[in-house]
């Protein structure tokens, strides 16, 4: 929230007792690039410190989510096609 209004998103599944996914996480674009979005998901891991093994997935035409996401330690896994026109990459970081 800024200003009482919403600048953004996250959806956080468990997998079981020891993995999360991050199924969802998204900023207006007015917040992007200020390293609002680092600090979320450092945020986001330090509030389940037993959790060791973090996934998600992101389109794979998507860059600056590949860029986002490595440089936080994700590492790409695979891809997944979805659809005919669809296709997803599968990052992991172990903590």
């Amino acid at each position: 929230m800024s200003d009482n209004a919403i600048i953004g998103a996250i959806d956080i599944r468990p997998l079981d007792e020891n993995r999360l996914r991050l199924s969802k996480f998204f900023l207006r674009n007015e917040f992007q690039n200020k390293g609002l979005g680092s600090k979320i998901i450092k945020l986001m891991e330090s509030e389940f410190p037993l959790i060791k093994d973090w996934s998600l997935y992101t389109p794979y035409l998507n860059k600056r989510n590949h860029h986002f996401y490595e440089k936080l330690g994700y590492i790409k896994i695979c891809g997944v096609q979805v659809t005919e026109k669809l296709q997803l990459f599968k990052y992991e970081k172990k903590l």
